[in-house]
């Protein structure tokens, strides 16, 4: 009988094995850096334009560490505006790279122009485990938020104190260039006392970029000023106008393109100054209206401006620098690089 009775107890706890639960999944993740940057860019940027689109843009993505997922098991990825639950979403397909575990870039708009400084980012897998990371945008030109709830460019408008105006673009008077010599005659105006550093690139006929102007206007390392800027002594932000004289050697041309191909030109202006110990790294970038090219003699681009040509700078490496937190520091730095 006793036989019998433990072989009982030993079939039931075998039934009991095989109707239990089947095994979960309990991966977990954590969000553990952001990239993002404001960007104000005027429409002619843009090859295709919808006119209800916004101008004011909040470039961001994340890195993910912990449990290596792979996209199937994410349900969403989402930016979340906690002021008043508006949220936008990342396309996984699109935006997750499974090999480097982070979530690509991506440009998010809100409407009239404003984007909101509260937001929450938002990772949850299909297993019902959510990692999240609630930040503040500061303001522009600052490491600190001051209690602004909407960020609005020139487009957008400031209902009250909690509005803030983000970095104004720049404005270009005149673009010559000079196809014998092959030299370039950008002059321009910053009317923004945030404005500290900024490039200049070079489009096509189609709207495309084809090359760029081998540095910024303030170096990475030092944050002195480029020697091609108003004759290395400033960088005015005051309306009065900068005045930059480039020779081919100063440009660096994508593949298939040439001096020819140039047909606009736009310049980038930065923020920075909030980051005087962390040279190279802004929050803001405003991008001018596009404008295109006028031919002019050798001597016209001459007597245009009494700055002489420059021998060519030295190149520096060209890379869009964001600013990032970290939730293990919960201070802003250099979070990513993305090259031209």
């Amino acid at each position: 009988m006793k036989l019998t009775g433990n072989f009982f107890s030993l079939a039931l706890l075998l039934v009991f094995l095989s109707c239990s639960e089947p095994k979960v999944d309990r991966k977990t993740v954590s969000i553990v850096k952001i990239n993002w940057i404001i960007q104000n860019i005027d429409t002619s940027y843009w090859i295709e334009y919808n006119e209800n689109a916004s101008t004011l843009i909040y470039l961001t993505g994340m890195k993910l560490s912990g449990d290596p997922i792979k996209a199937g098991e994410i349900e969403h990825i989402k930016l979340v505006d906690t002021e008043f639950n508006y949220y936008w979403k990342f396309e996984v397909e699109k935006y997750f790279d499974e090999e480097r575990q982070i979530i690509r870039n991506k440009r998010f708009s809100y409407k009239e122009n404003v984007f909101p400084t509260n937001l929450r980012y938002e990772i949850k897998l299909k297993s019902g485990y959510i990692a999240s990371y609630d930040f503040i945008v500061p303001a522009p030109g600052s490491k600190e938020n001051n209690g602004n709830k909407f960020l609005y460019n020139e487009e957008g408008y400031g209902i009250n104190s909690y509005y803030v105006q983000t970095l104004k673009r720049p404005e270009i008077k005149k673009f010559q260039i000079n196809k014998d010599t092959k030299q370039y005659l950008i002059e321009f105006t910053i009317d923004d006392a945030m404005a500290f550093s900024g490039m200049i690139d070079f489009i096509n006929k189609d709207g495309n970029i084809v090359a760029y102007y081998k540095n910024y206007f303030r170096a990475f390392s030092t944050s002195t000023i480029d020697s091609v800027i108003n004759k290395g002594n400033y960088l005015y932000n005051d309306n009065t106008p900068n005045t930059i004289i480039l020779s081919d050697n100063d440009i660096s041309f994508y593949d298939g393109y040439s001096f020819d191909s140039i047909h606009f030109v736009i310049v980038h202006v930065t923020d920075g100054y909030q980051y005087e110990n962390e040279p190279g790294t802004f929050d803001c970038q405003s991008i001018s209206k596009k404008t295109i090219a006028e031919e002019v003699e050798e001597s016209d681009l001459n007597e245009n401006e009494s700055v002489s040509i420059l021998p060519p700078v030295p190149n520096q490496n060209k890379a869009l620098l964001y600013s990032g937190a970290d939730n293990s520091s919960n201070k802003s730095g250099n979070a990513n690089n993305t090259g031209k």
